[in-house]
């Protein structure tokens, strides 16, 4: 039955490039690469990402969880700067982003985002006697570089996580506190291309090397250390 809802999945991201211009209408062209946005000029992505939980703290062989779906929006500000906004969520995990980022044309087709976020995480679940909630917040200054091959972009990306509050609550009672803590680094690289028309597709890595990773916050991880979580995602421009 899983092995059918991640198939029925990936059929959905790869059936939405075929109307996705008509629905969003924003201007071609790829996502994640560091481009200059004129004043007012939006890009939109819907992107999937599957992550593979440390096995320390599953403790079984199959790590890989349900994907979580990203609405990603960068918007062109004036002075070369662009602000983007993502939403993450698995429905019982919502992980909101926001932030500014400066663009610099190093040349012709080498671009670069240089800026920070800020995110806000909330994770709850309640069935029966189970009331279990989570609520963080995080600082992420990051640097984007890509260059545009044409029919080819690639992007790399890293990011440094701050974690700014974390709370744990069971019912009303706190359980975990903590805050102003550096809580690791992640690394991405991206490919985009022409999948169908003038619609981008999407394929990216991600190396996460995080102390806290909200999306196991369910898991309650015991141990005060630093896990390698590496993430797959795929997403098409709309």
């Amino acid at each position: 039955m899983k092995h059918l809802l991640w198939a029925v999945t990936l059929s959905i991201l790869c059936w939405q490039p075929l109307y996705a211009q008509s629905v969003i209408g924003t201007t071609a062209g790829p996502m994640q690469y560091p481009e200059a946005l004129s004043p007012g000029d939006t890009k939109v992505s819907l992107e999937m990402a599957f992550l593979k939980m440390p096995e320390a703290t599953v403790e079984a062989a199959d790590t890989y969880r349900w994907p979580a779906w990203t609405l990603d929006l960068f918007v062109g500000l004036p002075e070369n700067f662009v602000a983007e906004g993502r939403l993450t969520t698995q429905f019982i995990n919502w992980h909101l982003q926001a932030g500014l980022k400066w663009q610099w044309a190093a040349a012709d087709r080498l671009r670069a985002y240089i800026g920070a976020d800020y995110a806000y995480f909330i994770g709850g679940i309640g069935a029966g006697a189970f009331d279990n909630s989570n609520r963080s917040s995080f600082a992420t200054p990051n640097v984007s570089l890509g260059y545009d091959f044409q029919d080819l972009a690639l992007t790399l990306k890293g990011e440094a996580s701050f974690l700014l509050s974390k709370t744990d609550r069971a019912g009303e009672i706190t359980t975990t506190q903590s805050t102003n803590e550096f809580n690791g680094v992640t690394g991405s690289v991206y490919l985009e291309q022409v999948f169908w028309g003038q619609t981008q597709f999407l394929i990216g890595f991600r190396a996460n090397y995080l102390k806290f990773v909200y999306q196991q916050w369910l898991l309650f991880p015991t141990t005060d250390t630093y896990y390698f979580v590496p993430e797959f995602v795929l997403g098409v421009r709309l």
